[in-house]
């Protein structure tokens, strides 16, 4: 089984994109826009400025700043993301080659940028993710979560073809998850923090850990989601 290989980098324009797109953006129960401004609180000004371009000037201004007042952490931060996956990356490919029975990976790129907005945005087309920085206690659990992310949509819409199942494939992507990395292999494998997910899916997130349990099988769980209707 060929693995895909996974790299790391830091991307300031990147960040200035997506804190611009995101800064405005509630969706699932949470509010990116806040997580933003914890970290740059600074950022409120560019909510006031109603002309796209002055939005844009000064986003470039503030982050140019910022990188280089954080460089240094960044760039260890950087080293420690990287080390971290590489302490777990085996265990990983071989507990998710167990629940997928020797899926094959889709094909990628796989980067994680480190970054400075607390966000954590998925590219799916070229399996590119954000890793917000200041939290290194939890890359490996944003790692697996993102990676986790790329091999089940695959594994969903070549495999299943219920349309039901379809129209929700992203509320069941994202329990998926929750459910998978609350097992005890991946809780030894990271040590997650204790919430994790949605908070609006919350109580199908309980039920479908308690049908994980029964079934331990990827097609019948994902089948189990019709009984909710």
């Amino acid at each position: 089984m060929k693995y895909p290989e996974v790299k790391f980098k830091i991307d300031k324009e990147l960040d200035k994109k997506m804190c611009l797109k995101f800064l405005n953006v509630k969706a699932g129960g949470i509010d990116f826009g806040k997580s933003i401004l914890q970290v740059h609180p600074e950022l409120r000004q560019v909510m006031k400025l109603k002309n796209k371009r002055e939005k844009i000037e000064y986003m470039d201004k503030y982050f140019d700043n910022y990188y280089k007042k954080y460089s240094k952490m960044l760039k260890s931060d950087l080293l420690t993301v990287n080390k971290e996956w590489r302490i777990i990356k085996d265990e990983f490919f071989k507990a998710v080659a167990q629940i997928f029975n020797d899926f094959q990976w889709p094909k990628g790129k796989y980067i994680g940028y480190v970054s400075t907005i607390n966000c954590n945005i998925v590219f799916w087309k070229n399996k590119e993710w954000q890793i917000f920085a200041w939290l290194p206690e939890q890359y490996k659990e944003i790692v697996v979560h993102e990676m986790l992310h790329f091999i089940f949509v695959d594994y969903f819409f070549k495999k299943i073809k219920n349309k039901k199942l379809k129209a929700n494939w992203w509320m069941i992507a994202e329990i998926f998850n929750t459910v998978i990395i609350n097992t005890a292999k991946f809780k030894n494998l990271i040590k997650p923090a204790k919430e994790l997910g949605y908070p609006e899916h919350r109580l199908i997130t309980s039920k479908m850990k308690q049908e994980w349990q029964k079934v331990q099988n990827i097609d019948q769980w994902i089948m189990k989601f019709l009984d909710n209707d």
